[in-house]
């Protein structure tokens, strides 16, 4: 990833509702960071937000890294996994 401004915190990711992270699974290049799982969406056709802290020294505009998230999903939960460009997701403001 590349930050586009200056400060950025967090990534956030849409998510389904069958997906699991495990703790401790989601790094910052190479390095353990802490996420929340947010609660499912009211409409749960929008799922959650996984929402990954950005440790400070990669928060500066410019800054790349590689976010590495480990999951597992569940055949009765989750019907796919698919990578969308920002146009292709609902903005909601609570996630």
């Amino acid at each position: 990833m590349k930050n586009a401004s200056e400060g950025v915190a967090t990534v956030v990711l849409d998510t389904s509702g069958g997906l699991e992270v495990e703790p401790g699974s989601a790094t910052v290049n190479g390095a353990p960071t802490s996420f929340e799982m947010r609660p499912v969406h009211a409409v749960e056709a929008l799922g959650s937000a996984l929402v990954i802290d950005i440790p400070e020294e990669h928060r500066s505009e410019g800054a790349e890294y590689t976010v590495t998230v480990k999951y597992k999903t569940h055949p009765e939960k989750c019907s796919a996994v698919q990578w969308l460009p920002p146009e292709q997701t609902a903005a909601v403001s609570s996630c």
